[in-house]
Order: structure tokens, then sequence, then C-alpha cells
């Protein structure tokens, strides 16, 4: 079921998309901000899921593998200036976050 090179398995099994959001230290004091930049996101990744929130970073999942990375940074860099945000990354799921899935539907059967 998982045979193959790490790109393969990695488009065969896509989880998504892992977005990290690094806001500025000032700002993030700020509920309004935070909530801000929380509302942003939702509007435009429905699919996105707030994994974690510590400080000054936001990580989020985005399981529509249908977005494009494309639309992704176009979003983002806009966002960059709209909201005042310190940086961002994107990442493409790990094989890790592939192998967890996989582990997981293991133990239900």
């Amino acid at each position: 079921m998982c045979l193959g090179q790490t790109q393969h398995l990695r488009s065969k099994f896509s989880q998504g998309f892992t977005l990290l959001i690094k806001m500025k230290r000032e700002l993030n004091d700020d509920k309004n901000n935070v909530i801000r930049v929380q509302q942003y996101v939702k509007k435009e990744f429905p699919s996105a899921e707030l994994k974690d929130s510590h400080q000054c970073l936001l990580h989020y999942h985005i399981t529509d593998v249908s977005v494009k990375w494309s639309h992704i940074f176009r979003v983002m860099e806009s966002a960059k200036s709209e909201l005042d945000l310190e940086d961002y990354s994107v990442r493409d799921t790990s094989l890790k976050q592939i192998f967890l899935a996989f582990a997981k539907t293991q133990n239900k059967t």
C-alpha cells in the first residue's frame, strides 16, 4: 500500500498542507488582531484547521488537497501586508504525517 519514492507517496497519500503564521510580537498581544488573522485564514481556506496557537505562532492544517501552492502563496502574500504579519511558511505533508495516518487506520481494524 505504501511503496514508492518519497514524492510519489506524498502525491498519492497527501494529507494537505501545513501553514505556519508568525505574527509580529507587538500585534500578538491584541486579541482582536489574532481574531482577524484567524477569520482571514478561515475565509480564504475553509478547510483550514487551527492546530496550535502559541505566543505569536499560529499553526494550521489545510486539508483540501486541491488547493494550489500558487493560491496559498498569493493569499498569504496579501495577508502579510494586509494583516502586518511578520512571516509565514507552507509545507507539504510530511512522510511522518502519512505514516501516522496509516497507523491510525491500522488501529481501527
